[in-house]
């Protein structure tokens, strides 16, 4: 826990706490000169005399002047006594009646569903929704004949009688297909941002899931009472992987294009594929054939194959998703590259980005030192007071960065952060710009107290955090420019930046 500030120091100029919901205290610094007036003793006797006045019953909501757009609505930050929350403008009684929140709820539905289903309309085409059309009603009528013809293969083979024992496998049967349907669509509709923003990592991930749960397949023959479990797991991590696998596949082919030629190398892919599935099943067969006289040996051989299989898959797959040399920008190579940028004032290329950024795990930038993320504004402050020295402090720019001193979630306390909220109108150079104060700020720390990187909990003066901050951004705003010219002539996409879900919540001044 941090030290609260003492009055007549200058500790109480820019250090100002508050407490949101369960138990968690964020301490954030903002520019002193940017207080006007208030000492930083004053904003947490303010605060403690606010909390004193909250009522148990309803609170007072304090409209705040910036909101935060999602989907198709713009929700307005309120301060309610105790926290910074996004709500809907009607909800301060103007439009309460039954009538007024069925309309919010189904607008809401409405807009979770088309942004589950269906990309936002900026980022594609017009004859997009006509392709859509015509490729779900072809999808629809293809899958029941596929389905119709599967049925009329099982009654030829006499699997479609109506004893019991039929009809209970042929239920168990399908109940498994549909968990695994289910499990592709919730990844669908749930993931589609992260995919473009974390491919690798995303892909890797489900690889080893796939893994995982082909052990339980394999094992069905031992636990055969516990088949339909052991069989829907398994359905639903391959189900999860496979999305993930198509999902990402025209992305991580359209970098390997040197041409308009992605159609060619999918061709390509699926026909090296076909030769490979083949030879496998070749080598598959020829071991079942060898073992076909002893059923222990059948019996055991998936089990004796899966761990040679499994480890040489995941390596392969490592290496693979490795060799691709991705040139689009996200959060994560923009914070690796600025940071050899800040530190050496040379530029890492794809290929060197490509062989140390994570597939597993959170990245790991400058050792872990105050990272950062990108998220909504009300991540930023613990108080109106702050937000709006936030804003004030940031009014010409397209983003707002906080530094986060502390915070305790429960019984856990974690170190340093930096975050940073994203306006409406930023573009790529807004974001680099942010992620060049975040880097400059480490720099800065690091060089005041070098053993900072090492112990992130130690106390650091607040008024020197406070002109670090100012400093951090003048660099930022300087080297902006130079930066983002010598990204794109190293062969970097500048245009779009990939975000996730998370990182798109921007925020907007009403």
């Amino acid at each position: 826990m941090g030290r609260r500030p003492r009055p007549g120091t200058g500790e109480n100029k820019t250090d100002t706490g508050a407490e949101g919901r369960s138990g968690q205290t964020h301490r954030w610094l903002v520019p002193a000169s940017l207080l006007g007036g208030w000492s930083g003793n004053d904003a947490w006797q303010e605060s403690s005399r606010a909390g004193k006045r909250r009522k148990k019953t309803e609170k007072a909501l304090q409209a705040l002047p910036i909101g935060i757009k999602r989907g198709k609505q713009k929700l307005q930050y309120v301060w309610d006594g105790t926290i910074i929350k996004a709500v809907h403008p009607d909800k301060d009684g103007h439009n309460n009646t039954p009538g007024g929140l069925l309309g919010r709820s189904l607008g809401g539905l409405r807009d979770r569903l088309w942004s589950g289903f269906f990309p936002s309309r900026k980022s594609v085409t017009p004859d997009y929704w006509d392709f859509v059309r015509w490729r779900c009603t072809h999808r629809f009528f293809g899958s029941l004949v596929r389905l119709f013809g599967t049925q009329s293969l099982l009654v030829a083979v006499g699997v479609g009688g109506r004893d019991a024992l039929t009809a209970s496998a042929a239920i168990n049967w399908m109940l498994k297909d549909g968990l695994g349907r289910v499990a592709r669509m919730t990844v669908a509709t749930r993931y589609g941002d992260v995919f473009d923003s974390n491919l690798k990592r995303m892909r890797f991930s489900t690889a080893i899931l796939f893994s995982a749960c082909m052990l339980c397949e394999v094992l069905t023959p031992f636990l055969r009472r516990h088949f339909l479990l052991l069989a829907s797991i398994a359905n639903v991590g391959k189900a999860v992987s496979l999305t993930t696998h198509v999902s990402t596949s025209p992305a991580l082919a359209s970098s390997l294009c040197l041409e308009s030629n992605l159609a060619d190398i999918t061709a390509k892919t699926q026909a090296q594929h076909m030769v490979v599935d083949t030879l496998a099943l070749a080598v598959a067969a020829s071991m079942i054939h060898l073992s076909r006289n002893s059923i222990s040996v059948t019996k055991f051989l998936p089990l004796a194959v899966y761990p040679v299989g499994t480890a040489v898959d995941l390596y392969a797959t490592y290496r693979e998703l490795k060799a691709v040399e991705l040139r689009s920008l996200n959060c994560e190579r923009v914070q690796m590259i600025a940071d050899h940028w800040v530190r050496t004032g040379g530029l890492r290329s794809p290929k060197e980005i490509s062989r140390l950024e994570s597939l597993l795990g959170e990245p790991n930038i400058g050792g872990g030192f105050l990272p950062l993320s990108i998220g909504p504004a009300d991540k930023l402050a613990a108080s109106p007071h702050e937000l709006q020295a936030l804003m004030n402090h940031h009014r010409h720019d397209r983003y707002m960065l906080g530094y986060q001193r502390q915070q305790r979630v429960g019984f856990r306390r974690m170190g340093e952060s930096i975050a940073v909220s994203l306006s409406e109108e930023a573009t790529s150079r807004d974001i680099v710009t942010a992620i060049l104060q975040a880097t400059h700020l480490r720099a800065l720390l690091r060089a005041r107290n070098p053993m900072s990187a090492s112990a992130p909990n130690a106390e650091v003066e607040a008024l020197e955090i406070s002109s670090m901050l100012e400093e951090s951004r003048r660099r930022a705003r300087r080297g902006a420019g130079s930066f983002m010219k010598r990204l794109c002539a190293a062969g970097w996409t500048c245009h779009p930046f990939l975000l996730s879900a998370t990182e798109k919540q921007t925020y907007t001044l009403l």
